[in-house]
C-alpha cells in the first residue's frame, strides 16, 4: 500500500516539476527574445517597444514563482542550518518540523497574495503600456505560492517515506 502511495506521489509531483520546467524554459525564451529585440530596435532602429518593460517585469514574478516551487522540488532552497544531527533520522525529523514551519509561512503567504488579487480585482488598475488589468499579474502570487507549498508537502511525505525505511 505505501509502495503505490510513493509511487503516485513520486508521478504526481514528477509530472508538475516536468510542467514547470518546460514552463520555465519557455518564458526565459520569450523574455530573451522580447529583451533582444527591445536592444536591436533601441540601438539599430532607433525605436523602443513600449511594452518590453512591463512585459518583462510581468514574466519575471512567473519566473520567480516557478523557481522557488523547482527550488523546493529539488531541496535546494536558500537555508541556514543551526543544527546538523549525525543520526540521519533524527536530522530527518528536524528536517520535516521545518519544513511544515515553512509549510505554515507559505500557507499565510498564500492567504495574503489572495487577498491582495481580491483587492486587485476591487479596484482595478491597468498596466499602461499593454492595458492589462494588474489583476492577471497578481493572480500568479498564491498559484506560485500554492506550487511551493504543494513540493513542501512533497518533500515532507518523500522524508517519511525514507524515515520508515531507516526504520525498517
Amino acid at each position: 500500500m505505501s509502495n503505490t502511495i510513493e509511487y503516485g506521489i513520486g508521478r504526481i509531483s514528477g509530472g508538475l516539476f516536468n510542467l514547470q520546467k518546460i514552463v520555465l524554459l519557455i518564458l526565459v525564451s520569450v523574455i530573451t527574445i522580447i529583451n533582444i529585440a527591445q536592444i536591436i530596435g533601441r540601438y539599430v532602429f532607433h525605436f523602443s517597444l513600449p511594452w518590453s518593460e512591463q512585459v518583462s517585469v510581468l514574466l519575471f514574478i512567473i519566473i520567480i514563482m516557478l523557481g522557488a516551487s523547482i527550488s523546493v522540488r529539488t531541496d535546494t532552497e536558500i537555508r541556514i542550518a543551526f543544527f546538523q544531527f549525525k543520526n540521519p533520522v533524527i536530522q530527518l525529523c528536524f528536517s520535516i518540523l521545518t519544513d511544515i514551519i515553512s509549510l505554515v509561512t507559505i500557507g499565510f503567504f498564500v492567504y495574503s497574495s489572495v487577498e491582495f488579487f481580491d483587492h486587485s480585482l476591487k479596484f482595478t488598475q491597468l498596466i499602461s503600456s499593454i492595458q492589462l488589468s494588474y489583476s492577471y499579474v497578481f493572480i500568479f502570487l498564491p498559484i506560485g505560492f500554492a506550487l511551493i507549498g504543494i513540493e513542501k508537502v512533497f518533500n515532507i511525505i518523500r522524508k517519511i517515506f525514507i524515515i520508515k525505511q531507516y526504520l525498517n
